[in-house]
C-alpha cells in the first residue's frame, strides 16, 4: 500500500480495494457485503474467496446480539399497559 503513488490511489479498484482490506481489517461485514455488491469489474470473483469467512462472522455477531426485545400488544394491536408476568420464579424449583 505504501508503494502506491497518488494517482494509483485515486483509481476505482484501487479505491474498492482498500476499502475491502478496511473492512476485513475490522471485521465490519456489513461494509464487506456492499463493497462485495458494489465490486468493479471482476472484484466481486476475488472477494469470492473470503465471504464464507465474512459470513460465519456475520452471523455469530448476530447471534450474540441477542433477541430484540418483544413489545407486548393486545387484541387491537395497542401496546399493553399491564405489567408482564413476574420473571422472577424458578423454572426448576429446588427438590425437597
Amino acid at each position: 500500500v505504501a508503494a502506491l503513488g497518488a494517482a494509483d490511489r485515486k483509481h476505482a479498484c484501487v479505491q474498492h480495494a482498500l476499502g475491502v482490506r478496511r473492512a476485513v481489517a475490522n471485521d465490519n461485514y456489513r461494509r464487506f457485503f456492499r463493497l462485495h455488491d458494489e465490486a468493479p469489474l471482476m472484484a466481486a470473483y476475488v472477494m469470492d474467496i473470503g465471504l464464507d469467512a465474512m459470513r460465519r462472522i456475520a452471523l455469530l455477531r448476530v447471534c450474540r446480539a441477542g433477541v430484540p426485545p418483544v413489545t407486548r400488544r393486545n387484541a387491537a394491536g395497542a401496546p399493553c399497559t399491564a405489567p408482564a408476568a413476574s420473571t422472577n420464579t424458578p423454572t426448576n424449583p429446588p427438590a425437597r
